[in-house]
């Protein structure tokens, strides 16, 4: 249906990064509008690379980019409830008006849910899809978030360990749970493969004879960039009868992380060794490139990453 259609759910997502929880949930809303007649439409708190994808396959709001309104401040932080008046108020003159209606909001991650406030009134039916573990619901801040999820009707988590965790950390009702495992589209990735490989190696300096050691996402502490660093620290103390390089993709340029990441690399000397790719939109070819996928989360509820090295059949650590 076109903007102002009847809609029965709303989907809610925090942004549209290359991200684990945001490709799993345009995978599923795909999924969805190829085997199912569900009227929906999806609002998203921040934009991202896969906004555009999200808008092909339903109405798309993006909450940042009204940031030109005189209330924006309070509608993108609206993770403020104390700012819900306001922002509602924003909510009813916009767009969005007739989403105040929805039977059912489905919140991809625990941060969606504070989307809640902003339709003005409790939709019947609220179901939360949680792929956090301590990392965004165990922290001190995290606390208004932990009470939004105890209050959701249903609970879809990614993988037994973040049943587990969800449950037994925090008190969520077993009974409203439900495990499903989450998942890649297979056929589009495998479409990414290059019919003859791309020499990734020439354009990053590696030598033909040298193995490769790769990791693939954001460089925030929870996905352990600086284990990576000490991985390829010990890597380089052995002998290991060929020289060994090691590949992060995934480092978004110009933010606090990469600076870090960058500035430990250069002090450690590992330079030539360790080579810091940016995001890329088509991430086959360098699943390809690696010999080894290295995963070095702190804690990870569900890595796509690792269906995606699997398909290709590269080991993984």
């Amino acid at each position: 249906p076109g903007r102002g259609g009847a809609v029965d759910t709303l989907f809610v997502g925090h942004e549209a990064s290359r991200t684990g929880a945001p490709l799993m949930f345009l995978y599923f809303l795909r999924w969805l509008r190829q085997h199912t007649d569900l009227r929906f439409e999806i609002v998203l708190v921040e934009g991202g690379p896969l906004v555009e994808a999200f808008a092909e396959v339903a109405p798309t709001t993006v909450l940042a980019d009204l940031r030109d309104h005189p209330l924006s401040k309070a509608l993108v932080a609206a993770r403020l409830d104390r700012q819900a008046a306001m922002v509602r108020g924003v909510l009813a003159r916009r767009r969005l008006a007739h989403l105040r209606s929805v039977s059912t909001v489905y919140c991809n991650s625990v941060v969606s849910l504070r989307m809640i406030h902003l339709l003005g009134r409790r939709p019947p039916l609220v179901v939360a899809h949680v792929h956090e573990l301590m990392g965004a619901l165990g922290m001190p801040q995290s606390e208004p978030d932990r009470a939004r999820l105890l209050e959701a009707d249903h609970v879809v988590v990614a993988s037994d360990l973040v049943r587990d965790y969800v449950v037994g950390e925090h008190g969520v009702d077993p009974a409203r749970v439900a495990r499903h495992y989450e998942f890649i589209e297979v056929d589009a990735f495998l479409a990414q493969v290059p019919a003859e490989r791309v020499d990734l190696r020439a354009r990053l300096g590696i030598p033909a004879d040298a193995a490769v050691v790769g990791a693939m996402g954001v460089t925030e502490s929870r996905k352990g960039p600086d284990l990576f660093l000490n991985l390829a620290q010990a890597l380089r103390r052995r002998d290991l009868g060929r020289p060994v390089h090691l590949v992060w993709v995934g480092a978004t340029p110009d933010t606090e992380e990469t600076r870090w990441m960058e500035h430990d690399l250069a002090k450690a000397g590992l330079g030539g060794l360790v080579h810091v790719v940016e995001p890329q939109a088509a991430p086959a070819p360098w699943f390809e490139l690696f010999d080894v996928f290295a995963l070095t989360s702190r804690e990870d509820p569900f890595p796509l990453v690792c269906l995606e090295s699997s398909l290709l059949g590269t080991p993984i650590v």
